[in-house]
């Protein structure tokens, strides 16, 4: 860590949304701040006396309320509703559910810009609107690139323009393709289990097929599904909901958060698991 450098900017780490805050971040700031993906559990960086930007991501209240004492300034930028009291604790806060981090960031950090195609399809995924063309080829495309600064720099011009975007449109066809029938395939080992009070499906199978693996199962008319895998020494747990239950409350009960209709939380690995098994 830079000691003379006294703007942190902590984002949400492995997420295409966080960084794509964290890139916006960087258009702003360059080389004078320091960038730390961070996910809840971590142990924080030293941010004593440091003008701090958390975006896509809030720390639980308690530990929102410490770093207000040691912080010289904190901005909190997300849209993450569990986490709304949090962060109306900082001193400068964007809260809205209608965006993504990414874009929420974008016109925080740029305000008299428009904002760049790449970060408008980043939100059209993240927040599972999908109103743009081809938004599914891109997004899935995007994840295969590095998650660095200079890569996205790259990708943001390209994508503004049709004919270079065509190259992008082109690598995620063939890859949703292969998505969607690996969601199929992954499907037929689903287990069928009862998790707070709810019958459902849990599958082990990778988070970045979460919310493609989550609407599978709301359209086979499962209210609330289950998506996990080890990571570590922890298990992650992502849910998908209909409007008929709230994930981010579900998720809160477990130490995590997210929205009403896509949430998760971490479990120590040699936990059981919450949810109990049943005979098809």
């Amino acid at each position: 860590m830079n000691k003379n450098k006294q703007i942190m900017v902590l984002y949400h780490d492995g997420c295409i949304d966080g960084f794509g805050a964290a890139w916006a971040a960087w258009k702003k700031f360059g080389a004078r701040a320091e960038y730390f993906g961070v996910e809840r559990g971590q142990s924080l960086p030293n941010l004593k006396d440091k003008e701090v930007y958390m975006l896509d991501f809030c720390y639980p209240l308690e530990v929102t309320k410490q770093l207000l004492k040691i912080v010289k300034l904190l901005t909190i930028i997300d849209h993450h509703i569990s986490v709304e009291k949090s962060i109306k604790l900082a001193h400068k806060y964007v809260y809205d559910l209608k965006h993504s981090g990414a874009v929420l960031a974008w016109k925080y950090f740029h305000s008299r810009k428009k904002v760049p195609l790449l970060l408008k399809y980043v939100e059209d995924v993240d927040i599972w609107r999908l109103k743009l063309p081809y938004t599914m080829e891109l997004g899935v495309s995007l994840r295969t690139y590095s998650q660095s600064f200079g890569v996205w720099h790259k990708l943001a011009k390209e994508w503004e323009k049709s004919k270079t975007r065509k190259k992008y449109i082109k690598e995620g066809i063939n890859m949703v393709r292969y998505e969607n029938d690996l969601v199929k395939h992954l499907l037929k080992a689903a287990e069928r289990v009862v998790f707070c009070r709810k019958k459902t499906l849990a599958i082990n199978a990778p988070v970045y097929l979460a919310s493609q693996i989550g609407d599978a199962m709301r359209k086979k008319g499962f209210p609330l599904g289950i998506i996990w895998q080890k990571k570590g020494d922890k298990i992650v747990v992502s849910l998908r909901s209909t409007n008929k239950v709230d994930s981010a409350e579900v998720a809160s009960h477990f130490g995590g958060g997210g929205h009403k209709k896509a949430a998760a939380f971490r479990l120590p690995i040699n936990q059981k698991f919450p949810w109990k098994k049943v005979k098809k």
